[in-house]
């Protein structure tokens, strides 16, 4: 008969008799941060059985709850610009996921992307993500964009990043210093600031990562060099106007392979009335290659086509 007359008593007492409790109890406990379901849980355990939404309403009006994160603030307060540039080699971002392979166990993958082309400039792969290994499509991007890796040599290139600790660490920062980088960091707690990196590894896990199992490391890392070489020149990009709908020219001996002088890029450049300048929040959902993707069962059968330009065998495509 004990538990039910306090708890009759204690669902009629007065809100103050109440709040004098709960302070008693967090006054009581040896840990910190508190949050009403522990209160609650302590208050029945002394006899007192109080709702849970009471507690939580008290606790509320009596500044006693547990810290938490402030709200992130969504809308144009947070985003109301554009991330896409007009021309390549001006914005470029850089992100990282995981997969996992056969031997290695979980591997962190590297991208580094044009915000313009959304072209895959560099990528790594490594069982470490360490700051060292997130320097490497930085490099693969830089020899491959502006032919030289040496003092500026991409000076005027911003870099669009998140706040992880490699991106922040002191090697990284004096890397991009080094070659002339402007750091450009995206909002913290959010991915939408760096959204063309977060796309581009959409496409790469739909395209290579959950396409096959990788039994090593090496193996993964020569899969994704293939496909930044062979695969991503070719992806049509609605905003661009689906400039690419043939396959791609040979590149002329001696270029350093950057997308000043690929065809998209050029593509992009010789588009005469229309505008380049893209906005994440007006975007229609069904771009890139959901557009053209075939509807129902589809069989995935691959048979080598050669496609030839001028006589010359350029690539092979899947048909």
């Amino acid at each position: 008969m004990e538990g039910p007359i306090l708890n009759k008593i204690f669902h009629s007492s007065t809100d103050e008799a109440l709040t004098a409790h709960i302070r008693q109890v967090l006054a009581a406990s040896p840990f910190l941060g508190e949050g009403h379901r522990k209160v609650w849980a302590r208050l029945r355990a002394q006899g007192i059985r109080p709702s849970k939404l009471r507690v939580l309403r008290l606790m509320r009006q009596a500044g006693l709850l547990a810290p938490s994160r402030a709200q992130r603030v969504l809308g144009p307060q947070a985003h109301d610009g554009t991330i896409i540039t007009d021309q390549p080699n001006q914005m470029g971002g850089h992100d990282a996921t995981s997969t996992v392979t056969l031997e290695d166990g979980s591997v962190t993958v590297f991208v580094a992307v044009d915000h313009c082309t959304l072209e895959g400039v560099g990528s790594h792969a490594a069982t470490q993500a360490t700051r060292v290994e997130a320097l490497e499509p930085i490099r693969h991007g830089v020899r491959r964009q502006f032919g030289a890796f040496t003092v500026a040599s991409a000076a005027g290139l911003q870099v669009r990043h998140d706040h992880g600790s490699q991106e922040m660490s002191d090697d990284v920062q004096a890397e991009r210093r080094f070659l002339g980088m402007t750091s450009s960091p995206a909002f913290v707690r959010a991915p939408e600031g760096n959204g063309v990196a977060e796309r581009f590894i959409r496409i790469l896990k739909e395209q290579v990562l959950w396409v096959r199992p990788f039994r090593t490391v090496n193996e993964l890392c020569a899969a994704l060099q293939a496909w930044l070489v062979t695969d991503t020149e070719p992806w049509l990009v609605e905003r661009h106007g689906f400039p690419l709908a043939g396959p791609r020219a040979p590149r002329p001996p001696g270029s350093s392979g950057g997308s000043v002088n690929t065809p998209r890029s050029q593509a992009i450049r010789t588009i005469e009335g229309r505008s380049h300048k893209f906005d994440a929040h007006r975007c229609p959902r069904n771009d890139d290659h959901r557009a053209t993707r075939p509807k129902g069962r589809v069989e995935y059968g691959f048979t080598s086509v050669q496609e030839t330009v001028g006589g010359t065998v350029v690539r092979k495509s899947p048909r």
